[in-house]
């Protein structure tokens, strides 16, 4: 981010916010950029919404009434502390630790890390706090299906129709898409879901973690963010996800395989770089076998 960007940034904070002092970009992403920043001498960190336009605008909203929510239900050290807010902005307390990595795959992560993460997801999937009802409108819907975005108002209709529209994109055999499709739906049991459970989205601080990012927390297939989890590790961590989540050859276990197949479907439209690209095809076969025969996946 420019000098330029940051000073039309304070001038927008100045007037709502005058204690606030930014000291430099944390992170940025194709819809927010992250600060790092005081308040009242409180360490704290800014996200900035730089592309309000569908479906950007939308999530970012959604994470503001969630984190809104969880502060006003007394459960929000569950979730970053929301200190203050407006329509383009968030300011969230600092969270002491590190993003297991900055992108999408995390190569090689300590099981330790791993366990730590599926314990931070547990805690937010037992609490009771309302997710916001707030619905995407129908240009935002449009963009989030045609991107295969996360939707927390609609958990399964999302997965199966974004496995349609990856079959159409050539990401995934027709066949193969259809399968997983009706592991879906044979088992179509919603659960609490960070929704977006990458490697990046979660801060670790020695043996602890804490999930950030939750503009996609819902009601999502019970298995997604184990699947997106186990998608995005390294195949010697696999197995600790798949132990957690308690993968079985029945139709619970066939909506994880289900799952898995499609975040690596996700992770196919997302990914550049041919030796990425070929390396999630190989596994997004195994995947689709071990669908086929109620196999385990893990390597």
């Amino acid at each position: 981010m420019s000098c330029i960007d940051i000073t039309n940034i304070l001038g927008l904070l100045r007037e709502q916010l005058p204690t606030l002092h930014v000291h430099g970009v944390l992170a940025r992403s194709l819809k927010c950029h992250v600060l790092s920043a005081s308040l009242d001498g409180r360490s704290v960190v800014v996200k900035w919404l730089a592309r309000p336009e569908p479906p950007w605008g939308w999530y970012f909203e959604r994470e503001q009434k969630l984190l809104s929510a969880f502060a006003a239900s007394g459960e929000g050290g569950v979730t970053p502390e929301l200190l203050a807010s407006g329509p383009r902005w968030m300011v969230l307390a600092r969270i002491a630790g590190a993003a297991i990595v900055p992108g999408r795959l995390a190569r090689d992560v300590d099981p330790t890390v791993v366990a730590a993460v599926l314990r931070a997801r547990h805690r937010l999937a037992q609490t009771t706090t309302p997710r916001p009802s707030f619905v995407p409108d129908s240009r935002t819907l449009a963009e989030m299906r045609s991107r295969l975005l996360e939707d927390p108002c609609d958990g399964l209709g999302w997965c199966t129709e974004g496995l349609a529209r990856g079959a159409a994109l050539d990401l995934i055999d027709l066949d193969d898409a259809a399968l997983a499709i009706a592991a879906l739906r044979t088992w179509p049991i919603l659960a609490r879901s960070h929704g977006d459970l990458l490697p990046r989205n979660v801060i670790v601080d020695g043996a602890s973690a804490r999930l950030v990012d939750l503009e996609c927390a819902g009601d999502h297939p019970e298995a997604w963010d184990h699947a997106l989890l186990w998608a995005n590790l390294c195949p010697a961590n696999r197995r600790v996800v798949e132990t957690d989540f308690g993968l079985d050859h029945g139709p619970r276990g066939q909506s994880f395989r289900a799952c898995v197949v499609f975040a690596l479907v996700r992770e196919l439209k997302f990914a550049r770089g041919a030796r990425l690209v070929g390396e999630l095809q190989k596994t997004l076969q195994d995947a689709v076998s071990a669908l086929r025969s109620r196999g385990f996946l893990g390597n």
